[in-house]
């Protein structure tokens, strides 16, 4: 499509107060559509001002999506160490419960099996201590075997590093072999307790049922320090900073949250974004719960790059453009509006560093264009 501006029209625009014997009369030009043709005379009386890139400092606003997330040190599954029975459970889901609190009891013969084990030979390793001592003693005064001694003290470290063996197991389980002793009522029952206060999320547990050890029954959540995770694109992290201020926002909600970046990740997900751990303010973690979606706007840093006065672009239609000086002649100014992708928000693209650009009153030479094109469509 062809485009014809009067200068005519333009002169009468500008100058719509002036007489007649004032305005500039200029021959009509055929111009490409997007394309503007000003003589010195004009380009003077629009204040029209040119630049070429440069470097600006840029205040980028960060859009990112994530969800409210637990660090692993306040989320843990439970499972039934070896494998058993469920024996009994009362919790439900939501439920609060506190470190030390008994969650689950499991039945299962190989616990009575290990106890009954430890003590068989911590009642052994006595015997062979006292053994090895003796055969020791009788080497020493020429009337012992040094076979039998060497025999005697091997059995001695082996029941004893079988015991030690044991004694972790039962730890394991959640019996206290120091308090394990031959008086002691042995069962196949124990009981798994919480390692810390919070609630109680899936459950997974139904009295009498056998649950394999890489079941998880249930987990516990510590709701005490929530926080956000975000996925920031790559193009964005130069903006962002540890310690940085942000609003998030629940599940498309208009109230916001205040958080603080604390910790920017290293590694690129397949969809070139980068996980951002942000720690939330204090008594922002009423109402909100692990999962949930959540969107967050960052005023981004400032930043030092190449690129236009911020005048310089201006809005055509969907998009962002500027005018780029094509040519310039002894007597006109050639302009072309390119398109420019970005937003004022998050930052323009850096356009050809070989042109000049218009800078100043860029919006009065757009509505030059404009005209110009209405006048060729009648």
């Amino acid at each position: 499509m062809r485009t014809t501006v009067l200068y005519s029209l333009l002169a009468g625009l500008m100058f719509s107060c002036q007489t007649t014997d004032n305005t500039e009369h200029v021959h009509e030009e055929e111009l490409p559509a997007d394309g503007v043709v000003l003589s010195e005379a004009q380009f003077r009386q629009m204040g029209l001002e040119l630049q070429k890139v440069h470097p600006v400092f840029t205040e980028k606003e960060i859009h990112a999506t994530g969800q409210i997330g637990l660090p692993p040190s306040h989320h843990y599954k439970v499972s039934i160490p070896y494998g058993g029975w469920i024996h009994s459970c009362t919790l439900l889901p939501g439920s609060h419960v506190h470190e030390g609190e008994v969650l689950v009891e499991a039945r299962n013969p190989y616990y009575l099996q290990l106890q009954q084990e430890f003590l068989e030979v911590q009642a052994s390793l006595n015997y062979l201590r006292s053994e090895s001592a003796r055969q020791k003693q009788l080497l020493s005064q020429g009337a012992g075997s040094e076979r039998e001694t060497q025999k005697a003290e091997s059995d001695f470290l082996q029941a004893d590093a079988r015991l030690k063996g044991l004694a972790g197991k039962l730890r394991f389980i959640g019996i206290n072999p120091d308090k394990l002793s031959q008086s002691s009522a042995l069962s196949d029952v124990i009981q798994i307790k919480a390692k810390s206060s919070g609630y109680v999320g899936d459950l997974n547990a139904r009295v009498g049922e056998f649950v394999k050890e890489d079941i998880n029954v249930m987990e516990i959540m510590d709701l005490r320090h929530l926080h956000a995770e975000l996925k920031v694109f790559e193009q964005d992290i130069p903006y962002l900073s540890e310690g940085q201020k942000i609003k998030v926002y629940i599940n498309q909600s208009k109230t916001a949250l205040d958080a603080e970046v604390y910790l920017i990740g290293k590694s690129l997900s397949m969809e070139k974004t980068l996980d951002v751990h942000c720690h939330l303010a204090e008594g922002a973690e009423q109402n909100i719960l692990p999962g949930m979606f959540i969107e967050a706007r960052i005023k981004g840093n400032t930043k030092q790059e190449l690129g236009l006065d911020k005048e310089a672009y201006i809005l055509n239609k969907d998009a962002y453009a500027v005018f780029q000086l094509a040519q310039r002649d002894s007597n006109d100014y050639h302009f072309k509006l390119i398109e420019v992708k970005g937003h004022p928000k998050t930052g323009f693209e850096t356009v050809d560093t070989n042109y000049f650009y218009v800078s100043k009153n860029a919006f009065s030479l757009f509505g030059v264009l404009n005209n110009g094109e209405e006048e060729g469509g009648h």
